[in-house]
């Protein structure tokens, strides 16, 4: 029985290791994230696909980065924002603001402490 427990443990194992192996595979497949480290980690996430409206400006917190502003843009316009004055991780969600394409969607960041105002976008940007 005890055998079997054994082999048990490290089938589980083994199939544990192969999901996350193939998770980090797709988020690499995906990969249309378009964002950097400078002191904190910031820029353009998109969400479950390239067609699902569905995109975030982040920024997350360390630094010292209190004040951070995170917007969503389409286009180049600015479509809405949020932010932080505690600290904490700044997330604006295109959908909150409306339907907007990824390939035209971008992510306007800034957090004084790290890094000043600039855009982030989806790569193969569609003009």
């Amino acid at each position: 029985m005890s055998h079997r427990m054994g082999l048990s443990y490290g089938v589980l194992l083994l199939a544990l290791l192969c999901a996350v192996s193939f998770g980090a595979i797709v988020r690499v497949a995906v990969g249309y994230d378009d964002a950097h480290v400078t002191c904190v980690e910031h820029g353009f996430y998109g969400g479950g696909s390239t067609t699902d409206s569905s995109f975030f400006a982040r920024v997350y917190d360390g630094c010292s980065t209190t004040y951070k502003r995170c917007a969503i843009t389409s286009y180049g316009v600015e479509r809405g924002y949020a932010e932080i004055y505690t600290g904490g991780l700044c997330n604006a969600w295109s959908q909150t603001w409306g339907s907007y394409t990824e390939c035209a969607g971008g992510a306007k960041v800034y957090a004084p402490a790290a890094f000043s105002q600039h855009t982030h976008s989806y790569s193969p940007y569609c003009g």
